[in-house]
């Protein structure tokens, strides 16, 4: 036999012993593409006995229920990963409000930043203060000779006074 039919002998043993018999495995092979003529020499050429019927009948049984339980188990699976999808979705929504959040935040502070003086209102602002400085230094100075004048003023006013108190005093 050639390399094709090698692979027809094993695929037709593999598929007696999970059960099936040679109408089930001649209609898979069919299905597959092989040869009909090829496939019924190799049913032929294998000598290996078909199950019993009960056997068999076990044997569906528990292919079916292997189906089954592999069924339930993709269900689990598919229902853990829409879970988790889901999950992942309220994730990243979060994260996305916090990242807008943090969007404001920073927005915010680009408008205080922006809002701030620069090194050249900082120096016009220094320059404004010792020129204050200096004006206050000089009003300071005026209002002290003011002082000392309203002081010599006052003490001319008493003495005339006393002088005028003194005529009237001599007067009478």
């Amino acid at each position: 036999m050639i390399m094709a039919d090698k692979a027809i002998m094993e695929t037709i043993t593999n598929l007696r012993n999970s059960g099936l018999g040679n109408d089930e495995i001649k209609s898979m092979l069919l299905d597959i593409g092989f040869d009909e003529n090829t496939i019924n020499e190799a049913l032929g050429d294998n000598t290996e006995e078909e199950l019993p019927v009960k056997e068999q009948e076990e044997v569906k049984s528990e292919i079916v229920q292997t189906v089954k339980d592999h069924a339930n188990e993709a269900k689990l699976a598919s229902n853990l990963a829409m879970n988790v999808a889901s999950a992942t979705a309220n994730k990243v929504d979060q994260h996305l409000e916090k990242v807008q959040n943090f969007e404001d935040r920073l927005n915010g502070l680009e408008d205080s930043i922006s809002s701030l003086p620069t090194r050249d209102h900082i120096e016009e602002i220094k320059d404004l203060h010792t020129d204050l400085h200096s004006k206050n230094d000089d009003l300071g100075s005026r209002i002290d000779s003011i002082e000392a004048k309203i002081d010599g003023l006052t003490k001319i006013m008493k003495d005339i006074l006393d002088n005028q108190r003194d005529i009237l005093m001599r007067l009478r």
